[in-house]
């Protein structure tokens, strides 16, 4: 019997490692081949995509300073720039007025025309004022851009100037070799922004990787696409300046080794506006792919030996893997974790035990379910009995606030009342869910803090303080913190005619938060406060003047167990001083 089960499974075994071998083999050699040929066709596809990329860019940003230029051409030749240039001190100032609105409205044009504009403005010494895109009104004359932008540019050379790091394209008339021999009469500055030009050449770049540069200028900044380490500027700038100042083809593919890492480079330079555009990206995020999939290639090749090995042992799994995590299983139900196994899938014994182990731990869940959910609801049957017995005590003085209000057409106060109060209302309102932020719960606070604010701002004072930010996402229990002001109020504060203080302030004690709420109330003689303790630990209460303290203190109970509580003293300010205690850990809670 044992020779019959032992035979077919070694047949198997061997029909496994056969077929296994007679695919494995043909795929290995037709994989290396497709890797050298692929390696190939994709250091080609991304040159010429980089070289496309580059001649297209470059395209767009000659059309780019092409149209800004002729539209500073056709602003120089503005009949109402040459008057306030020639004669702006015999014109009416009528007539000035709206030459310069005309003027301005052109320059709002210019600057929309094309995004890289950053701003636009024109510098008239005789009208002695700058008139700028970015400004509202007209600025007074800046002498100091106006010599700057005169002194720094050549049109014979390059439109571009490079003064006080930032781009201009700046014209003047008229054009003059010297200042001395016949000052322009106005000077058009188009300022372009390096921030949009920097993010118009990383939609260029691959995928994020490598990066794009333009450079105008040898002596000016180079615009990097993306953040580089000072470093590596310093290399790519050397690089950059050394064929900036060569005479070399508009397209070129060349090398560059930028922090011993060799990039694919291509170069293109405008023939039009002299500036040079250069892409680049490291060979490692090109080829190394390629590489890395040879290696696996020779790694796999040698794996394939352990292949064998792992075969064998699989055939011992199909028996030892089932038991093994049927013996598992047993375990975790003795620890206590009723979870379910995968049912084997093969039709055996094996899967007879699985499928009745799952059916004992769905039966077993069944019962702790009920159990538990039958002791959930009681609890939470409790918790929403006290919840819903904390109701605002104040509502008909509200109204009545409000019609005082609007009786005396104080419609300012009622906008801010009215909204304080559907903030308290929508609070109070919302679904049933019991818990909350303990920043929802504090801004509910506060928000009633001011509608009493209101009727007691003579009267009564709140210091109200800042919510630490390591506590705004405890979860806590919704009304803990608006009752205990509310009982500070209706108990103590309201009758003081004058200097009334309530005071908030939190603190972390023995990783708990503990809530001070405290007044300057009188009348807190000490049988008080010890009736009120008494309250507090009572095991049922009625509807007093205090029932809202003792549901506070309940629900912290039961949500927190029994470091969760409310303590009552007397303040240092004279009233009553309730402690509202919040563990931030919830360990030992209070037993059903």
């Amino acid at each position: 019997m044992r020779a019959k089960l032992k035979f077919p499974s070694l047949s198997l075994y061997y029909r496994l490692v056969l077929t296994f071998l007679l695919v494995l083999l043909p795929l290995y050699g037709l994989t290396l081949t497709l890797s050298e040929v692929n390696s190939n066709v994709v250091q080609d596809e991304v040159t010429k995509s980089m070289m496309s990329r580059v001649q297209l860019y470059l395209d767009v940003l000659e059309e780019d300073f092409d149209r800004i230029l002729k539209f500073q051409q056709e602003f120089v030749n503005n009949e109402d720039l040459i008057k306030l240039s020639t004669a702006a001190n015999i014109m009416p100032d009528f007539e000035k007025s709206q030459a310069i609105l005309r003027l301005q409205s052109r320059l709002y044009l210019i600057k929309d025309s094309s995004q890289i504009i950053e701003n636009v403005s024109v510098n008239i010494p005789l009208l002695d004022r700058t008139i700028s895109s970015n400004a509202q009104y007209v600025e007074p004359f800046d002498a100091e851009e106006y010599e700057g932008l005169v002194t720094e540019s050549n049109r014979y050379e390059s439109p571009f100037v490079y003064w006080r790091d930032r781009l201009y394209i700046s014209d003047f008339y008229p054009l003059s070799a010297s200042l001395t021999e016949q000052p322009p009469i106005f000077v058009v500055s188009i300022q372009l922004s390096r921030d949009e030009i920097r993010q118009a050449l990383q939609k260029f770049t691959i995928d994020g990787k490598g990066g794009a540069v333009l450079i105008y200028d040898k002596e000016a900044d180079l615009i990097f696409a993306n953040r580089e380490t000072e470093f590596r500027e310093a290399e790519i700038n050397a690089f950059l300046q050394d064929r900036f100042t060569k005479p070399q083809p508009n397209l070129t593919l060349e090398s560059m080794v930028v922090g011993n890492e060799p990039n694919f480079v291509v170069l293109d330079r405008s023939s039009q506006f002299g500036f040079m555009l250069m892409m680049y990206v490291q060979e490692k995020h090109i080829l190394g792919p390629l590489r890395t999939f040879r290696i696996g290639y020779w790694l796999l090749s040698g794996v394939s030996v352990i292949i064998v090995v792992i075969f064998s042992y699989q055939i011992f799994r199909m028996i030892h893997q089932p038991l093994t995590s049927l013996v598992h299983s047993f375990r975790r139900v003795e620890d206590g974790n009723l979870g379910m196994i995968k049912p084997h899938q093969f039709k055996h014994e094996f899967r007879y035990l699985s499928d009745h182990f799952n059916s004992m731990v769905m039966r077993l869940n069944v019962l702790i379910h009920e159990v538990y959910e039958q002791r959930y609801r009681a609890r939470l049957s409790e918790l929403r009995h006290l919840q819903s017995q904390i109701n605002p005590h104040f509502l008909y003085n509200s109204f009545f606030l409000l019609y005082r209000m609007a009786k005396n057409q104080d419609y300012g106060v009622i906008t801010r009342f009215t909204k304080y109060l559907g903030e308290y209302y929508q609070f109070l309102t919302r679904s049933n869910t019991s818990g909350v932020t303990l920043l929802a719960e504090v801004n509910h606070a506060r928000t009633y803090t001011e509608i009493q604010h209101f009727r007691f701002h003579d009267r009564i004072s709140v210091e109200f303080a800042e919510l630490p930010p390591a506590f705004v996402s405890v979860q806590v229990p919704r009304l803990i913190v608006q009752p205990i002001i509310e009982n500070a109020y209706v108990h103590s504060l309201e009758r003081k005619e004058e200097n009334g203080l309530l005071r908030v302030s939190f603190a972390e004690e023995d990783r708990c938060i503990v809530i001070t709420v405290e007044d300057n109330g009188d009348g807190l003689s000490a049988g008080k406060l010890a009736d009120m303790d008494a309250l507090l630990h009572a095991t049922g209460h009625d509807e007093t003047e205090s029932a809202g303290i003792y549901n506070v203190h309940r629900r912290l109970q039961i949500e927190f167990g029994i470091k969760g509580e409310l303590r009552l003293a007397v303040s240092s300010l004279g009233g009553l001083r309730a402690d509202i205690v919040i563990p931030l850990t919830r360990e030992g809670k209070e037993a059903d």
